[in-house]
């Protein structure tokens, strides 16, 4: 097959340009090819330099087998195009997931059944009336009249490019700033090539000569591709899409007008909702908020509200809500923005907090209970209840010094049990316990809160009284005594019966230290046993006292 080295077609040159053109920014396409559109675009591309470069090879070809040869290449770049382009409209408005396999094979079948018509353009007139290579038109080019096939791919061609150029459009006036400008270059450069065709189709007229400029208007738009790639980076900064930013958000978004109807919503808020139905847009914000419409509407619509709602569902869940008037320039109310957030985990592991606090709180009263009830047990008789030795003496230095600070007085009463030993030989161990326990409930029972009663060892009892002079304890020792004596105890069928021998002793007057004041009560209930027992004695006078 001859190609001439020479143009024979003045519609050549700018073929080739427009292949050039095509061809370099292919190759910068393709080094930026995992951008959102690049590689769509590089397919676009391709198209274009076949197109384009089959259209300098028709038009320089010397016979007409070689011319119907590079139509069919031509043929190729020419419908194949139109599904790269919406391919490329969809990725670089960020709607990926329209580029399904099942959308693909949809939007390619018109364009891979036209192509299969014009190769076999010569056997019949469906997608040509008139295929003839053999002869040129006063004007150069060739005539081919187009059948009705030809315009079932013209309006489907278009309606694919006016839906595309409409979603570049959207997203043209949906970005700001550099995306805005990037999304303008690109939707100007687009612009020039459909415009174009759109007159050689309908303006100058397919079959009656006319130049198909789309070719020659690719290089232009490759023109404003290149300003785009320099001055506004495009494919290097890409544009972060509606999609990414709400439909695969988390949390959930629902977008209503000033009158309370859906406009758009999130897949999240839909999850979230429980929304099973058909598409919500348009409805009442009532219908699809269902209880939590009255914990929003409580408040004024023009006031932020962040507030608290859960669902009523099992498994319970929580989120966080918030709603956000939207005011157009002039701060008229123009709807508001719903957003919320599953804050369920917060929440459990605020409650897991709380009960675990409620817990170490509980075992914490427990662990003092615990230790009061330890230093209880450390501090009292285990057999009567009474205090023990161990904190008589902790006492005692205690309420000396308070004595000593207040100018008053602190009485010791010992007590101890007469016959005591003989008593549990004869009744036994039990029958002595029951006696100790008796004891001990008199002096309770008829002793002040301020007293503090003791088991000082075995049957001997001392019972610290703050305040109490010597009369007054001489004669609380007495009807100790006396109750003591006429206290009947019944054990084993038996009724036994026993007396109390006390000593009396006061600070200062008996005695100076705790010590003193012990060893003189001491000596009191010594003298008690020795005269007769079942009695109460005085100690003697402290030699020293200077009273």
């Amino acid at each position: 097959m001859e190609v001439l080295k020479t143009f024979t077609n003045p519609y050549s040159p700018y073929l080739l340009a427009s292949t050039l053109v095509a061809s370099i920014m292919s190759v910068i396409t393709w080094r930026r090819r995992s951008a959102p559109g690049a590689l769509p675009l590089f397919l676009m591309l391709i198209t274009t330099i076949l197109w384009a470069g089959a259209g300098v090879l028709l038009n320089e070809s010397v016979n007409s087998e070689s011319r119907y040869y590079w139509f069919n290449f031509l043929l190729f770049g020419s419908l194949m195009g139109t599904p790269a382009f919406w391919a490329f409209g969809v990725q670089y408005t960020g709607r990926d997931h329209w580029l399904t396999r099942r959308n693909i094979l949809l939007v390619s079948i018109i364009p891979i059944l036209s192509l299969l018509l014009g190769w076999t353009a010569r056997y019949h007139d469906l997608f040509y009336k008139v295929f003839d290579f053999g002869t040129r038109l006063p004007n150069g080019q060739w005539n081919l009249v187009p059948g009705i096939m030809y315009w079932v791919y013209v309006a489907y061609s278009y309606s694919v490019m006016i839906f595309t150029v409409g979603i570049l459009a959207q997203a043209f006036s949906q970005s700001a700033g550099e995306y805005r400008s990037q999304a303008g270059v690109i939707l100007a450069g687009t612009l020039i090539p459909f415009i174009g065709n759109i007159v050689y189709t309908f303006l100058l007229g397919m079959g009656n000569g006319g130049i198909d400029p789309t070719p020659l208007l690719f290089t232009v738009m490759g023109v404003f591709y290149a300003y785009g790639l320099f001055r506004h980076r495009l494919f290097d900064m890409a544009p972060i899409a509606r999609h990414m930013l709400i439909e695969t958000m988390q949390d959930g978004v629902i977008l209503i007008d000033a009158r309370n109807r859906v406009v758009d919503v999130n897949p999240s808020a839909l999850r979230w909702l429980g929304w099973n139905q058909h598409s919500p847009i348009g409805r009442d914000m009532e219908e699809i908020l269902g209880d939590w419409y009255n914990q929003i509407t409580i408040f004024p619509t023009n006031l932020y509200i962040e507030t608290e709602v859960h669902t009523t569902d099992k498994p319970e869940r929580y989120f966080d809500l918030r709603v956000e008037p939207l005011t157009d320039k002039k701060q008229m109310m123009t709807g508001r923005l719903i957003v919320f957030r599953d804050i369920t985990r917060q929440k459990m592991a605020e409650k897991a907090f709380r009960d675990a606090h409620d817990r170490m709180r509980l075992h914490l009263k427990e662990i003092e209970l615990l230790q009061e009830e330890l230093r209880e047990q450390s501090i009292r008789d285990p057999l009567t209840g009474l205090f023990n030795r161990r904190y008589l003496e902790e006492t005692f230095e205690r309420e000396l010094a308070r004595a000593i600070r207040e100018e008053t007085t602190l009485s010791v009463c010992m007590a101890d049990i007469d016959n005591f030993k003989s008593f549990n030989d004869r009744h036994g161990h039990k029958a002595g316990d029951l006696v100790l326990k008796t004891l001990a409930e008199i002096f309770t029972t008829h002793s002040r809160a301020a007293d503090v009663v003791c088991r000082y060892g075995g049957e001997e009892f001392l019972i610290l009284m703050p305040g109490a002079d010597l009369d007054t304890t001489a004669r609380r020792a007495e009807d100790w005594r006396s109750i003591f004596e006429q206290s009947r105890i019944e054990f084993d069928g038996e009724i036994l019966s026993t007396t109390l021998s006390l000593g009396v002793a006061v600070f200062p007057h008996q005695g100076r230290t705790s010590d003193e004041v012990i060893k003189l009560a001491d000596e009191a209930l010594y003298l008690s046993k020795h005269g007769g027992k079942n009695k109460v004695s005085v100690a003697r006078p402290w030699a020293n006292n200077p009273m």
